[in-house]
């Protein structure tokens, strides 16, 4: 991540609805009804609203490891609310 920008939403940020709907009113994020309490977001549109160093907006989440305890599969849920803003592109890796 390049220096600068908005700090609290500079890489991948813990927030909650409260937070995430204030920071950008009239954007609707008050209907992002699916994430509730404290979740991730890596808002590169709301962190370029402030000066910032040369380069792009580039953020991994990585989770803590799963143990299997001998299982052959796990199942893994999540839920997005992915807006493009500009030329971007989203990963989601399992290994």
């Amino acid at each position: 991540m390049p220096a600068g920008g908005v700090t609290e939403w500079a890489g991948w940020s813990f927030t909650n609805d409260d937070f995430f709907t204030a920071a950008a009113p009239g954007r609707g994020r008050e209907g992002n009804v699916r994430s509730r309490n404290v979740f991730a977001v890596a808002d590169a549109d709301e962190w370029d609203d402030k000066a910032l160093g040369a380069g792009e907006f580039d953020s991994t989440l990585i989770s803590e490891a799963v143990k299997l305890n001998g299982a052959k599969s796990l199942r893994v849920d999540f839920v997005s609310d992915y807006l493009v803003d500009g030329p971007q592109s989203g990963q989601v890796l399992a290994s």
